[in-house]
């Protein structure tokens, strides 16, 4: 439960940011969101697609942003948690076809930084840097099934569109996972220990896009996406390159 205990931690800290944040005197935004997505989780060996998952993923989640109409620096929060049920297609490391159903559950928090370059009369333009952890369970079911947790801790560097009405809204940037492990958990199918692993680094890419339509209500098309490349062996066992992508419609409802 190393991977559980660390998660916590982290998130315990940016709960307490966001807390302070909250209590200064700055002008704030808070807003909830409700995010149905696809999500995609592929897995390959030298090139050569072993894995797939594919199905629906649900979404809660909230963001804090301090504003302001002039340039300057602003911070900023998210916290959400998700939840769903993935059709599993693929086989195992020694080439068994295996078809099954895979449930992932997890949370993400991060803190935000925030250099408002551009404001005008409708619209504002920021440069928004991030650090982040990430932690899920993903468990596999069926004879032979077992857990996974996987814990990330990420930097993320983007630009973000924001309307002070009406109007499109918007960010897109990179991130890049600093620190990734993963615990397998095969004590549960019978293996004397369980195995721990680093899945290799690698730059990803997010995007969202919408139309804000009210002073509280957006609605935005999400993309995001994690790339591992893969880990070194332990105990015989290593985790393969693998790419997820997720897709979704937020629906969002500011304060």
């Amino acid at each position: 439960m190393q991977i559980l205990k660390c998660w916590q931690r982290a998130l315990r800290k940016i709960v307490l940011a966001v807390l302070l944040l909250s209590a200064s005197a700055a002008p704030a935004q808070i807003s909830i969101f409700f995010t149905p997505e696809y999500f995609v989780w592929q897995e390959f060996i030298d090139g050569n697609k072993i894995l797939e998952e594919t199905g629906p993923r649900y979404v809660l989640g909230a963001t804090y942003k301090m504003q302001k109409n002039e340039r300057g620096f602003l911070f900023g929060a998210e916290l959400k948690g998700y939840y769903g049920e993935m059709h599993y297609d693929g086989a195992t490391q020694e080439g068994t076809p295996v078809k099954t159903t895979t449930q992932y559950y997890g949370g993400l928090g991060e803190v935000r930084g925030f250099y408002r370059a551009v404001t005008g009369q409708e619209y504002s333009f920021d440069v928004v840097a991030g650090l982040g952890v990430e932690g899920w369970w993903r468990s596999i079911w069926g004879e032979g099934g077992y857990t996974e947790e996987w814990l990330v801790g990420y930097a993320k560097l983007g630009v973000e569109l924001d309307p002070k009405g009406r109007g499109w809204i918007g960010n897109v940037g990179i991130k890049y996972p600093f620190y990734t492990d993963e615990v397998a958990r095969l004590t549960e199918v019978g293996f004397p220990d369980d195995v721990e692993l680093h899945p290799g680094k690698h730059v990803s890419l997010y995007f969202e896009g919408g139309y804000r339509f009210t002073k509280n209500f957006s609605a935005l098309a999400v993309f995001d996406s994690w790339w591992f490349d893969e880990s070194d062996v332990s105990a015989g066992f290593f985790q393969p390159e693998s790419r997820n992508y997720v897709a979704g419609l937020k629906l969002q409802w500011a304060f």
